[in-house]
């Protein structure tokens, strides 16, 4: 099961934070409690905000990786090292 928390506008809910599955869901929706205009907007720029420092992380790892090897060096490398114990395995 999965929570997110979201605004209902009279016509729409919008979720106010990313939602982890690309699947379909059979959901349940819930009112909780009314809320004032003054925080329903202060609720959406503070998604806002999560959504712009989420993004700026994401970017912000690329290029992260620096090698001068090219792919199939590293590919190389990595199937060279790896090792085989030898041994017989007894269930």
């Amino acid at each position: 099961m999965l929570a997110v928390k979201g605004l209902y506008d009279g016509k729409k809910i919008q979720p106010l934070e990313p939602i982890a599955t690309a699947e379909p869901y059979v959901v349940v929706i819930t009112f909780i409690e009314p809320v004032s205009k003054k925080y329903e907007d202060e609720i959406l720029r503070e998604a806002e905000n999560r959504e712009d420092e989420n993004s700026r992380r994401f970017w912000a790892s690329f290029g992260s990786w620096e090698d001068d090897r090219t792919a199939e060096e590293i590919i190389e490398d990595i199937y060279s090292s790896r090792k085989s114990s030898g041994k017989e395995v007894v269930l």
